[in-house]
């Protein structure tokens, strides 16, 4: 009962946050035909006056981009264009960031290298300019950047990256909800901070995003003894092969070394590079027991 006590306190947390953006989305979609009656008006005094203004111009996607950076916290490209309905790789996608770039509302931020195939994407958040015009288009503060949150959990704009890519496949994948700041797992013996809590089918997976590491062995050991004291099953999201790679002898050395422990873990793993939008625990392995 307290375990199912617990998990639906966990939903419970979840469902308000999304209750809380579901009321800033309708602020916004109430707010939106004075806002793009505002921006024709605009367009309109440009056109007599044949002068350029430094006031908000008229572009209205501009504006609904500033509205979801601001209401949602995004700071991925794809996230922000998936949620205006367009295309991350389309021409009208690059125009938009071009012009947010210009009108100065938002900083653009290089990523490092993860190992995912292609080019990691850069992120960005709200400058302090798009900040105030934010405020004023909507008369609300805009809620804090993923980007600022994130970094302050991960310390480094790659692991922060990987995270945010975790949960969009975590989300393809048919998760229900997926919480990037969960709250440390308190057990008997201390607590676990967990990277991510995703929920299948009504179900809490603790997920930690990990990449090829050269912490001290004996530190990662006692973070998969405390990880097996939280649960047993063990969730993992890696970047791309060698990364996988070097995660299932890491974990395999450790139940190895601690076999009271290990009895009964079973490991996935989730390679990003060869996620496919259906498939995602690409290695599944238990330890210990008859399972």
């Amino acid at each position: 009962m307290e375990t199912k006590y617990e998990e639906l306190e966990k939903q419970l947390t979840v469902r308000e946050a999304e209750l809380a953006r579901l009321r800033t989305e309708i602020v916004l979609l109430r707010d939106s035909n004075s806002v793009h009656a505002k921006g024709q008006k605009e367009r309109r005094e440009q056109e007599e006056q044949k002068e350029p203004k430094e006031q908000l111009t008229s572009d209205v996607n501009d504006i609904k981009a500033l509205s979801i950076i601001g209401s949602r916290g995004y700071c991925l490209r794809a996230d922000i264009a998936g949620a205006l309905g367009l295309d991350s790789s389309s021409g009208a996608v690059h125009r938009l960031f071009e012009s947010l770039r210009a009108k100065g509302w938002i900083e653009e931020i290089q990523a490092e290298a993860i190992g995912i195939i292609g080019r990691p994407p850069n992120l960005f958040r709200l400058s302090e300019r798009g900040y105030e015009e934010y405020k004023q288009f909507f008369g609300i503060e805009p809620v804090e950047s993923e980007y600022d949150r994130l970094l302050a959990r991960h310390k480094s704009t790659e692991h922060l990256l990987l995270n945010l890519l975790a949960r969009n496949a975590l989300l393809a994948a048919g998760a229900e909800s997926v919480d990037l700041y969960p709250p440390p797992v308190m057990f008997p013996g201390g607590k676990f901070e967990v990277d991510i809590v995703a929920i299948f089918d009504g179900k809490s997976l603790y997920i930690e995003a990990e990449r090829p590491t050269e912490k001290r062995p004996r530190d990662r050991s006692a973070k998969w003894t405390t990880y097996a004291e939280v649960t047993k099953e063990f969730y993992i999201v890696v970047p791309n092969k060698e990364a996988k790679t070097a995660i299932i002898s890491e974990i395999s050395l450790w139940a190895y070394r601690n076999p009271e422990q290990a009895a009964g873990v079973t490991l996935r793993v989730c390679q990003l590079s060869a996620f496919d939008g259906k498939t995602l625990w690409h290695h599944v392995q238990h330890f210990g027991g008859n399972r």
